[in-house]
């Protein structure tokens, strides 16, 4: 059954919730330093003597008021240019009220009506700060002034005196003050001028060296001019290329190049050159018509050939009179009697070829030009950043030194009007006050007390938990074994009632009641029984293999749920249609037959101590499921002997033969080598452990010894509860539980022998 605990607050994981539950656990640490301090405390607080404190508040700030006007005037000229208006450092004026030298004067105002007040009492007792207005929380120009002591005239007294040395301080330091500002501007204003003439001497030297009063504005027409030439060589680049594209249609349309197109067009518009060629056409076919006839050396052919070769040297002439010199290409050229024979058509064509060619030719000298203008403004420009740096450098310098300048005229202009108006004050708002109490406050310390007690008690918890090797998760678990976690079985409490996750409390169940009936609720509530359902069908997968088998159920100490795993298996793989005979082999402390409500005078001990022929069973049903069920029977004197018997290793093999399942709840294996002998009988073991209650180190043990056996695995007990909603959703879920209906009737297997 599973075994009473408080519920388990920890996530697991790193976060709050893994806080609060170590918090909870050890709330009695946090509950005992609570109950010490708080005493302490409250104890403290009557024991301290009775203090008084006195305050008194100061105004800091000018007594010069400009006009308002003038005032915004110059607030906007600082915030221009030196960022924000200057403002009165109050933390280097409360830092001076409480220094030692105004301390020492005080001291000895003091000194006839206290002779044994000291500067250093003074100074630990006295506070200064600054008075904020409480609704909108905005720092005002009043300083407070606080003394603390055990007697209430003593603290007004003592700042009656500071109040006096506050003031002559403040009254000694206003000259002092005004005319140190004074002297630091003198030495400052010819410096600034001498700096000044120096910025702009270098700048003047800077415009007559380079020729320029401003490079910026140079560079930029420089860039313009610039700019303007790229944007013509981009347009005459694109006229150009349409004109190289007309060019190129005009001179394919006319099949030759645009010298012969001229040569052609001169030649077809003279008209004696027309005569000639036409005359030496007609010569040319009679010769042709006698070549059929008469051979080359007939007298007419000859004439007529030496009158073709006169009107040859006629045409030259006259090609030489329209040419002039180019007169010589046309004569190499194999179609030279062609060239002079022009359409109308064709001469405008060769018209505007040599157009476009012209046209062609005059933007490409005019880009060549602008090429040069560009190189050259580059060239130009490339200069100009190191004069304009050079130039940004030296006329900041001059507007600095001048403004500089100015401020420090205006400046020496201001303190000398502070001087004669006196200049900053320390005015007093309110005088000091006659002490009032202010300690000791019991309830305050008494609440310090209880935290500082709440510190105390938080961080014991932390090393009560860092020095606790229990186990309280399911991670952790994982972590510290090396066999699969086959399951975990949820959170169950029965303490005055039992209460089940969901469900509530059931009354009538009472602490040290029937175990019995709580035991078979359990096994009945849908969350544990899914548990045990994936417990079941882990242990299938991992002995898949093998028809039957036999499973030891132990666990590393008592108390930690092995006896519900064992019957919880065993009605789950009845559940599931399977043989399963249960064994109650733990001889030295039996639980089965309490919990089924069966005789445990005889069974497994009775059997290997061969007072009975043959071991009694039980067939058991609960609910709709049946199991053999062998008890423990009466507590032997010698366990291990009965258990390590040739006769109690027959009885697990005759018992894996007629069952499918074999369930032998056994002993705690830590302290006691009963376990060990039931496992070295059985084909598979089964380690249950208990969150919260085992520690690493008897885990480690446990684990230790049985992996020397076939170790299947581990179950973890009392886990979170699961989470039902998906059953819920299926209908499947109990709103009432109850106990499961057993039934037992006594029944002995002869099939089971002694060899």
């Amino acid at each position: 059954m599973p075994e009473n605990r408080s519920e388990d607050l920890s996530t697991g994981e790193l976060g709050y919730g893994q806080i609060l539950s170590v918090l909870w656990r050890h709330r009695l640490w946090i509950i005992g330093a609570l109950l010490v301090t708080i005493p302490i405390a409250a104890h403290n607080s009557r024991q301290k003597e009775p203090t008084y404190r006195s305050s008194m508040q100061l105004l800091v700030e000018s007594n010069y008021r400009e006009r308002p006007e003038i005032a915004w005037a110059r607030a906007e000229q600082n915030r221009l240019t030196e960022g924000a208006p200057i403002e009165i450092d109050y933390a280097t004026q409360m830092r001076i009220m409480q220094g030692s030298q105004l301390m020492e004067r005080a001291v000895e105002l003091l000194q006839s009506d206290y002779p044994d007040i000291s500067t250093g009492e003074i100074q630990s007792r006295l506070a200064v700060s600054r008075v904020t207005e409480t609704e909108d929380e905005i720092d005002t120009k009043i300083l407070q002034v606080d003394y603390t002591s055990n007697d209430p005239e003593q603290a007004q007294r003592v700042l009656e005196a500071m109040r006096t040395v506050y003031l002559d301080y403040n009254l000694e330091q206003q000259e002092v003050r005004i005319q140190d500002g004074l002297s630091f501007i003198a030495e400052q204003i010819p410096q600034t001028r001498e700096a000044l003439r120096t910025a702009e001497q270098s700048l003047e030297d800077f415009r007559a060296g380079q020729s320029l009063i401003d490079p910026q504005q140079r560079a930029g027409g420089l860039a313009e001019a610039l700019t303007t030439v790229e944007q013509e060589r981009r347009q005459i680049r694109a006229e150009f290329e349409g004109l190289q594209a007309q060019y190129d249609v005009l001179q394919a349309q006319l099949e030759r190049s645009p010298q012969n197109a001229l040569v052609s067009s001169r030649l077809s518009e003279s008209a004696r050159y027309q005569n000639l060629l036409n005359e030496y056409q007609q010569v040319e076919l009679a010769l042709s018509d006698l070549a059929v006839t008469f051979t080359d050396d007939a007298p007419n052919v000859r004439r007529l050939r030496e009158q073709l070769e006169s009107q040859r040297a006629l045409l030259q002439q006259e090609m030489n009179r329209v040419l002039g010199e180019n007169s010589a290409s046309v004569l190499t050229s194999p179609d030279m009697l062609s060239e002079g024979q022009l359409g109308e058509i064709d001469r405008a064509l060769t018209g505007e070829l040599v157009q476009t060619q012209t046209v062609l030719s005059g933007l490409a000298a005019r880009d060549r030009s602008l090429a040069d203008v560009e190189q050259q403004l580059r060239q130009e420009l490339s200069n100009y950043p190191e004069l304009i740096a050079e130039y940004d450098r030296l006329q900041p310098e001059i507007q600095i030194q001048r403004d500089t300048l100015q401020q420090l005229l205006r400046l020496q202009q201001e303190l000398s009007i502070d001087i004669a108006r006196g200049g900053f004050n320390w005015q007093i708002v309110e005088d000091p006050q006659y002490g009032y109490q202010t300690g000791p406050n019991f309830k305050m310390d008494v609440i310090l007390g209880g935290i500082a007690g709440l510190f105390l008690g938080v961080v014991l918890a932390f090393v009560r938990e860092a020095m606790d090797g229990s186990i309280r998760s399911t991670q952790q678990l994982r972590e510290a074994v090396t066999v699969p976690l086959l399951g975990t079985l949820p959170w169950f409490k029965a303490s005055s009632g039992l209460q089940i996750p969901g469900l509530g409390w059931l009354p009538g169940f009472r602490r040290g009641g029937i175990s019995e009936s709580v035991t078979l609720l359990a096994l009945n509530w849908l969350p544990f029984r899914e548990a045990l359902d994936l417990v079941y069908k882990n242990i299938q997968l991992l002995s898949s293999d093998r028809s039957s088998t036999s499973i030891a159920i132990t666990s590393p100490s008592i108390g930690e749920g092995k006896s519900t795993l064992a019957l919880g298996l065993a009605i789950t793989a009845a559940r599931l249609h399977q043989r399963v005979l249960l064994i109650d082999a733990d001889l030295r402390n039996p639980t089965l037959h309490t919990s089924l409500n069966l005789p445990g005078d005889r069974g497994l001990s009775t059997y290997l101590m061969q007072a009975d022929a043959y071991p009694l069973m039980h067939h058991v049903t609960i609910s709709d499921c049946s199991i053999d069920v062998l008890p423990a029977g009466e507590i032997p004197s010698d366990p291990v002997r009965l258990l390590s018997s040739p006769i109690m290793h027959n009885l697990v093999r005759d018992a894996e033969q007629q069952y499918d399942l074999v369930v032998i709840d056994s002993s705690p294996v830590l302290g006691m080598v009963d376990a060990l002998q039931t496992a070295s009988v059985c084909r598979n073991t089964l380690l249950m452990t208990c969150l919260h209650k085992i520690s690493k180190a008897d885990l480690t043990q446990a684990l230790e010894v049985l992996m020397r056996f076939d170790l299947l695995g581990v179950v973890a007990n009392h886990g979170e509860p699961v989470n039902t909603s998906y059953s819920n959703a299926g209908g499947l879920a109990q709103t009432q539980v109850q106990s499961l209906p057993v039934k037992s009737e006594p029944v002995s297997h002869s099939f089971i022998t002694r060899h």
